[in-house]
């Protein structure tokens, strides 16, 4: 897509701390762990995205769920179907 191969990396060392934090999902610092990963990811990705295509893009904070996933997906698209061009993306833990 870019003509050109991207690369990332993160040093080991840095990123067992986040494993840890991200196991303990289900408590309060776990699940804050989760989410302030998945935000920084999430704005990261999309960022990057709208300086590729040239798009501007309204973030919203992702949020954390747990739930059976239909029911999930559910009530995304219900409060979706308000609004118009909103992207759905779920992540798998």
């Amino acid at each position: 897509m870019l003509g050109q191969e991207v690369t990332l990396s993160v040093p080991r060392a840095n990123a067992l701390p986040l494993a840890d934090a991200v196991a303990e999902t289900g408590t309060e610092f776990g699940d804050s762990a989760l989410s302030e990963i998945g935000n920084i990811l999430g704005a990261s990705y999309m960022t990057a995205l709208g300086s590729i295509t040239g798009l501007t893009l309204n973030l919203a904070p992702p949020q954390l769920v747990t739930d059976l996933l239909a029911s999930i997906v559910a009530s995304l698209l219900a409060e979706a179907a308000r609004e118009n061009e909103t992207a759905l993306v779920l992540a798998r833990t």
